[in-house]
């Protein structure tokens, strides 16, 4: 037990002090309060205004503190019935993470020939995470394997492997009524969000949303070289269903303020429409019901920041990856404001 203990706190130190080294490179880019979020009180933070620059009281331990603390809090915790999160807040800006699930209903469960771990592999875990600071934020609890949101609906329930990456995951066909049951989820979904997105509408004008996935880049195996950093962006940013005229004054803005972040020794690697190019259902859905209010914009994340064949997080870089979009708010906001 000894050895075990001396192991975690060592992952502490060691992670504590790689975001301390990544909050000095970009503490010119970065306000008092962000910095405050990340790594607690400075000495001239009070523990009173160390989150977010709002009263706390003392007792409330650093965001870096929570993260670092417990058996899992990098993972949102949720029931088995539920299908989505979703939490409103005073901001045009929306983050969502439609691939962050992994759970599936029994009867859907019953019929899956792979194991949790491939769907895992797919999945999109602590996306979740990464936009816990976004002030609107969407979180689907089920897994893609269930029903795939950001597919046309035809589309969104896999029935044969190239649909799924060359897996057959089924050890039984589903039944139709079974199918039915997803693509109303599916169904529901969509009118939740255009809900919510006309509510934004509604109160500011206009908006943005951050479409926030992954992407596997260690396919060949745990110990494969990784993909060719020429088309595998740290991150990808993905504009194919964007009036990207329109909307330009809103999304460079924000590429080069994720450019200017250095994390490990090295500025992030963002680029547009390379590995990916925002072809999702989501955004095309935002882009057509909200042709001159809504800007989407899918960001793809590397999965740099977590071990794809194990699922392990790596948990200095997910909580840098959530400082950096956290940075990016005002940005966004700022962009819209300048809409005509």
């Amino acid at each position: 037990m000894a050895a075990a203990a001396d192991t975690a706190e060592h992952i502490k130190e060691r992670t504590t002090g790689e975001l301390r080294t990544f909050a000095k490179r970009n503490s010119q880019r970065w306000n008092r309060s962000l910095i405050a979020s990340v790594l607690g009180p400075t000495p001239n933070t009070s523990p009173s205004t160390r989150l977010s620059g709002r009263t706390r009281g003392s007792e409330t331990a650093s965001s870096l503190d929570k993260i670092l603390a417990g058996d899992n809090p990098l993972k949102l915790e949720t029931g088995a019935a539920d299908w989505w999160t979703v939490h409103r807040g005073l901001s045009p800006v929306l983050g969502t993470a439609i691939h962050n699930g992994h759970g599936v209903r029994s009867a859907v469960d019953a019929l899956l020939a792979i194991s949790d771990d491939d769907r895992l592999r797919e999945e999109d875990p602590f996306t979740e995470f990464v936009i816990r600071d976004v002030p609107n934020r969407i979180v689907f609890h089920r897994s893609r394997f269930e029903v795939d949101l950001n597919r046309a609906r035809q589309a969104a329930v896999y029935l044969s492997p190239e649909q799924a990456w060359g897996m057959d995951i089924w050890s039984d066909k589903p039944a139709p009524e079974t199918i039915e049951d997803s693509l109303r989820v599916h169904d529901d979904y969509y009118s939740m969000l255009r809900q919510v997105l006309r509510g934004l509408e509604e109160r500011h004008g206009r908006f943005v949303v951050l479409d926030v996935h992954s992407y596997n880049h260690r396919r060949g195996g745990p110990n494969a070289a990784p993909s060719d950093p020429e088309t595998a962006p740290d991150i990808n940013i993905g504009t194919f269903s964007m009036d990207r005229e329109r909307w330009a004054h809103v999304v460079e803005p924000f590429i080069a303020t994720l450019r200017t972040f250095e994390f490990r020794g090295h500025r992030m690697d963002v680029r547009e429409n390379v590995a990916f190019e925002g072809r999702g259902e989501q955004t095309r859905f935002i882009h057509e019901a909200f042709p001159e209010t809504g800007c989407a914009i899918a960001v793809e994340l590397k999965k740099f920041f977590m071990d794809e064949w194990t699922g392990l997080p790596d948990r200095a870089a997910l909580v840098a990856m959530r400082a950096m979009i956290r940075s990016t708010l005002p940005i966004l906001e700022d962009g819209l404001q300048a809409t005509t």
